[in-house]
């Protein structure tokens, strides 16, 4: 039986092996027992994901914060080296009803067995992951907050199902979330902006992005819940800041002292705002035309511009320090090469709208050669072309034309860093999510 002592109990579970979804919920998991005593968080992760979101846990908590560290349980939920979603959702459901029914768990990594807690006041879910989603979106008791990716076709997405829905509820007298996980989605598509279930039948939402960054959408979102009376909230893409940070993040990395004794020969030797990151993500790689990168790192060299190539793995990592000390050498540009998902609208933001970066066109492939509507171009996507892209990007990255972009990123970045402060829209979105378990 769970204990009788009143506290506030939430459930985390983000989306299977992808480190970019694991991460938000890792650090808000962090954020929210340091902002109100009586919560705990039961936070979820598969066995590849364990041992990492382990040391990524630790670096929001200092000295002195062990109560608050306690106040969240890590909990592996099994699936071994499984990137399958059917797999991961399957480990989900199992603890699910575990949690559920007030009962102890216990972590399929550790064999640590976790006391029975009250039946949880909320579940905090990457929107990703769409197949457990059924399993808690049925308990009409529970508070469900997603973290999107997707869209409504009102905002210009996919399509539009929260009026069809409303239709069966005026039809069939049954309510809005079981109809909601019963509604057809497309299953074939992949993470394109289509409409999703959980988005259109959960209590709030939680967006893991900057309001200074995508204001638009913010608002629009904002809006599209408030229509139904629930709220859209910021949290930000929240980064560690406890005494251990930089300590426990150099563990995830075997090379973190080769990686610092670079940066620290670059910042005696090399010219200011020099040094290039080059990182595509913890999924992304170009498998087909590897190629294309060994050219554009050869644009590089022959520049004699400094760089690091976080390495082609789900696991890459790069400690905090060192990133600190690229950040301050000058890496505050961004060159944007999109693969899929939400990464092209993010590439248009960045180049296009905040003009604050560049885009990588004769990277392309396939129907990524067609015109592009907004700039009339047609990439041709050979070597020679992606050569010539190369040198024209660097040479404005490194002239007057990257001198004022990161003008234009340092304003943004101001205004991104404030949110966080007393009064910003993170702080207070997630105070009044806090309020109100």
């Amino acid at each position: 039986m769970a204990s009788t002592i009143n506290q506030e109990h939430a459930v985390a579970f983000p989306y299977q092996g992808a480190w970019g979804h694991a991460r938000p919920l890792i650090n808000l998991s962090a954020r929210l027992v340091q902002m109100k005593t009586g919560v705990t968080v039961t936070l979820l992760a598969s066995d590849m994901l364990h041992a990492r979101a382990k040391i990524a846990l630790a670096r929001s908590f200092g000295l002195g914060e062990e109560v608050y560290a306690r106040r969240v349980r890590l909990v592996s939920v099994g699936g071994g080296a499984a990137t399958n979603v059917d797999t991961i959702d399957e480990c989900f459901t199992s603890f699910w009803e575990k949690l559920d029914a007030e009962k102890e768990i216990v972590c399929a990594a550790s064999g640590e067995c976790l006391a029975a807690l009250p039946k949880s006041d909320v579940a905090v879910i990457d929107d990703a992951s769409r197949e457990f989603d059924q399993d808690i979106l049925l308990d009409e008791q529970l508070d469900i907050r997603a973290l999107p990716t997707l869209w409504t076709e009102k905002l210009g997405g996919r399509g539009e199902a929260r009026a069809k829905l409303e239709q069966e509820v005026a039809r069939t007298g049954r309510t809005y979330q079981k109809i909601a996980v019963e509604f057809p989605v497309p299953r074939d598509i992949g993470l394109k902006l289509f409409p999703d279930v959980t988005l259109e039948s959960c209590d709030g939402v939680f967006l893991v992005t900057m309001e200074p960054y995508e204001s638009t959408a913010v608002t629009a979102l904002r809006e599209w819940y408030a229509e139904t009376g629930r709220p859209a909230g910021l949290c930000r893409l929240l980064l560690p800041s406890g005494t251990h940070a930089v300590e426990h993040e150099q563990k995830q990395s075997e090379e973190s002292m080769e990686i610092q004794e670079f940066l620290d020969a670059m910042l005696r030797t090399a010219r200011n705002k020099s040094l290039l990151y080059i990182l595509l993500g913890s999924i992304s790689w170009p498998v087909m035309t590897p190629e294309k990168l060994w050219v554009f790192l050869d644009v590089v060299m022959k520049r004699n511009i400094p760089f690091i190539l976080n390495r082609a793995s789900r696991m890459a990592v790069i400690p905090d320090e060192a990133r600190g000390k690229v950040k301050a050498y000058g890496k505050d540009l961004l060159i944007l090469w999109s693969f899929h998902a939400d990464q092209p609208t993010n590439v248009v933001n960045v180049a296009d709208v905040l003009q604050v970066g560049y885009e990588l066109l004769e990277v392309r492939t396939g129907h990524g050669l067609h015109p592009i509507l907004r700039n009339g171009r047609k990439p041709v996507g050979t070597i020679d072309a992606l050569q010539a892209e190369a040198r024209e990007v660097l040479a404005k990255a490194y002239g007057a034309d990257g001198v004022e972009k990161r003008r234009r990123l340092q304003v943004l970045r101001t205004a991104v860093l404030s949110e966080w402060e007393e009064g910003g829209s993170a702080t207070r979105d997630v105070a009044a999510f806090l309020e109100s378990l």
